[in-house]
Protein backbone atom coordinates (compact mmCIF):
# COMPACT_ATOMS: atom_id res chain seq x y z
CA UNK A 1 0.00 0.00 0.00
CA UNK A 2 0.99 3.32 -0.97
CA UNK A 3 -0.08 7.50 -0.24
CA UNK A 4 1.03 10.03 -2.75
CA UNK A 5 0.76 13.21 -1.54
CA UNK A 6 0.23 16.24 -3.97
CA UNK A 7 1.45 19.33 -3.37
CA UNK A 8 0.23 23.06 -4.99
CA UNK A 9 2.67 24.52 -7.28
CA UNK A 10 2.61 27.39 -10.00
CA UNK A 11 0.32 27.12 -12.98
CA UNK A 12 3.32 26.04 -14.88
CA UNK A 13 4.09 23.34 -13.23
CA UNK A 14 2.14 19.73 -13.68
CA UNK A 15 0.24 19.19 -10.63
CA UNK A 16 1.26 15.22 -11.33
CA UNK A 17 4.84 16.13 -11.11
CA UNK A 18 4.21 17.54 -7.48
CA UNK A 19 4.07 14.64 -5.43
CA UNK A 20 6.05 11.87 -3.73
CA UNK A 21 5.18 8.55 -2.62
CA UNK A 22 5.24 6.77 0.77
CA UNK A 23 5.05 3.52 2.07
CA UNK A 24 2.38 2.45 4.18
CA UNK A 25 3.71 1.60 7.73
CA UNK A 26 1.68 -1.32 8.85
CA UNK A 27 -1.40 0.13 11.27
CA UNK A 28 -0.58 -2.88 14.23
CA UNK A 29 2.84 -0.60 14.77
CA UNK A 30 0.83 2.47 15.34
CA UNK A 31 3.98 4.79 16.21
CA UNK A 32 2.21 7.76 17.57
CA UNK A 33 3.56 11.19 17.55
CA UNK A 34 2.70 13.98 20.79
CA UNK A 35 0.44 16.37 19.78
CA UNK A 36 2.80 19.23 20.33
CA UNK A 37 5.62 17.66 17.80
CA UNK A 38 4.29 19.88 14.72
CA UNK A 39 4.34 23.36 16.67
CA UNK A 40 7.53 22.51 18.70
CA UNK A 41 8.87 22.49 14.72
CA UNK A 42 7.64 25.31 13.70
CA UNK A 43 8.69 27.18 16.70
CA UNK A 44 12.32 26.34 15.25
CA UNK A 45 11.70 27.20 12.33
CA UNK A 46 11.39 30.70 12.83
CA UNK A 47 15.49 30.67 15.20
CA UNK A 48 17.05 27.63 12.72
CA UNK A 49 17.86 28.36 8.84
CA UNK A 50 18.11 24.63 8.29
CA UNK A 51 14.44 24.27 9.72
CA UNK A 52 11.34 25.40 7.08
CA UNK A 53 8.19 25.23 7.93
CA UNK A 54 5.80 25.35 4.48
CA UNK A 55 1.87 24.78 3.93
CA UNK A 56 2.21 23.00 0.56
CA UNK A 57 0.20 19.97 0.79
CA UNK A 58 -2.99 20.06 -1.96
CA UNK A 59 -4.09 16.50 -1.59
CA UNK A 60 -3.47 12.83 0.05
CA UNK A 61 -4.46 9.39 -2.07
CA UNK A 62 -3.91 5.99 -1.56
CA UNK A 63 -3.46 2.73 -3.28
CA UNK A 64 -4.26 -0.56 -2.40
CA UNK A 65 -4.95 0.35 1.51
CA UNK A 66 -6.68 -1.66 3.66
CA UNK A 67 -7.13 1.34 6.20
CA UNK A 68 -9.04 3.63 4.47
CA UNK A 69 -7.27 7.26 4.36
CA UNK A 70 -10.88 8.53 5.08
CA UNK A 71 -10.18 7.53 8.49
CA UNK A 72 -7.62 10.38 8.82
CA UNK A 73 -7.15 14.12 8.98
CA UNK A 74 -4.48 16.55 9.46
CA UNK A 75 -1.61 15.34 6.80
CA UNK A 76 1.72 16.60 7.51
CA UNK A 77 5.14 15.64 5.91
CA UNK A 78 8.80 15.78 7.26
CA UNK A 79 11.71 15.61 5.24
CA UNK A 80 15.28 15.45 6.72
CA UNK A 81 18.78 15.24 5.54
CA UNK A 82 21.17 13.65 8.13
CA UNK A 83 24.50 12.15 6.97
CA UNK A 84 23.58 13.04 3.10
CA UNK A 85 20.67 10.88 3.40
CA UNK A 86 17.25 11.77 2.79
CA UNK A 87 14.34 10.43 4.35
CA UNK A 88 10.42 11.05 4.79
CA UNK A 89 7.51 10.63 6.54
CA UNK A 90 4.02 11.58 6.33
CA UNK A 91 1.75 11.71 9.55
CA UNK A 92 -1.47 12.23 9.68
CA UNK A 93 -4.25 12.83 12.61
CA UNK A 94 -6.42 9.61 13.87
CA UNK A 95 -9.55 10.30 15.84
CA UNK A 96 -9.09 8.74 19.34
CA UNK A 97 -5.41 7.89 18.55
CA UNK A 98 -3.30 11.40 17.68
CA UNK A 99 -1.12 11.92 15.33
CA UNK A 100 0.49 8.66 13.92
CA UNK A 101 3.10 7.84 11.57
CA UNK A 102 1.97 5.97 8.21
CA UNK A 103 4.02 6.39 5.63
CA UNK A 104 8.19 6.87 4.78
CA UNK A 105 10.25 7.67 1.60
CA UNK A 106 11.78 6.44 0.00
CA UNK A 107 11.16 2.79 -0.02
CA UNK A 108 12.70 0.21 -2.11
CA UNK A 109 12.81 -2.39 -0.13
CA UNK A 110 10.91 -4.73 2.87
CA UNK A 111 11.97 -2.91 6.44
CA UNK A 112 12.18 -5.13 9.65
CA UNK A 113 10.50 -4.42 12.71
CA UNK A 114 13.68 -3.46 13.86
CA UNK A 115 14.37 -0.70 11.08
CA UNK A 116 10.59 0.59 11.47
CA UNK A 117 11.64 1.10 15.26
CA UNK A 118 14.47 2.88 14.31
CA UNK A 119 12.45 5.31 11.87
CA UNK A 120 10.17 5.93 14.59
CA UNK A 121 12.86 6.57 17.22
CA UNK A 122 14.36 9.06 14.87
CA UNK A 123 11.37 10.97 14.61
CA UNK A 124 10.62 10.94 18.35
CA UNK A 125 13.72 12.39 18.98
CA UNK A 126 13.66 14.92 15.85
CA UNK A 127 12.65 18.30 17.72
CA UNK A 128 15.75 17.49 20.51
CA UNK A 129 18.73 16.42 18.15
CA UNK A 130 17.48 18.85 15.45
CA UNK A 131 21.21 20.41 15.54
CA UNK A 132 22.23 17.00 13.86
CA UNK A 133 20.44 17.55 11.00
CA UNK A 134 21.31 19.47 7.26
CA UNK A 135 17.97 19.98 6.77
CA UNK A 136 14.50 19.49 7.62
CA UNK A 137 11.24 20.65 6.22
CA UNK A 138 7.99 20.34 7.78
CA UNK A 139 5.11 20.43 5.15
CA UNK A 140 1.64 20.56 6.29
Amino acid sequence: MVYKVYFKGINEVDFEDLKLTFEEIPNEKSIKMPAEFTDKLKTLSSNNNNIINIQNIDSVQEFGSKDSIRNYSNFFVILTILNGQKQGFLFAFKKKTGNILIGRWPFKQKKSDVEIEELADNCRTLVDNHQKYSKICLIT
